[in-house]
């Protein structure tokens, strides 16, 4: 039986503690690699994930385009003021919103969700 390989989550949030709190969470997860990257441009220069994990505080306001890839599947976690990101990315396939504050593990729940989504070549929502 052949050995899955480790799934690539990234993490995009500006603040270092809640970065290392990330790194705490998923660390459990051990079929896994975390990278974890302080601002939405890091998206750009990086080898591409199987799972996305952004903080709204991570993301300009006045942000005209961001560089998410569609292709690949993305959690976005919400200040309860960001409608602009609401908006947006409400109905993107492949997007899940979850408003702050959250419990880990909903965000846990959810990021298994998608990535065994991802594995299975389908996107549900």
């Amino acid at each position: 039986m052949k050995k899955a390989s480790p799934k690539r989550i990234a993490v995009v949030d500006s603040s270092l503690l809640a970065r290392n709190m990330y790194r705490v969470l998923f660390a459990p997860l051990g079929s896994s690699e975390i990278e974890c990257w302080e601002n939405s441009q890091s998206v750009k220069e990086k080898k591409k994930p199987d799972l996305l994990i952004v903080n709204s505080n991570a993301i300009p306001r006045q942000a005209e385009e961001l560089p998410f890839p569609s292709a690949v599947p993305m959690i976005l976690l919400m200040s309860p003021d960001r409608n602009d990101l609401k908006e947006r990315f409400r109905n993107r396939p492949g997007v899940s919103l979850i408003e702050k504050p959250f419990y880990p593990y909903d965000l846990l729940s959810e990021m298994n969700r998608l990535l065994g989504s991802a594995a299975d070549g389908r996107r549900r929502n």
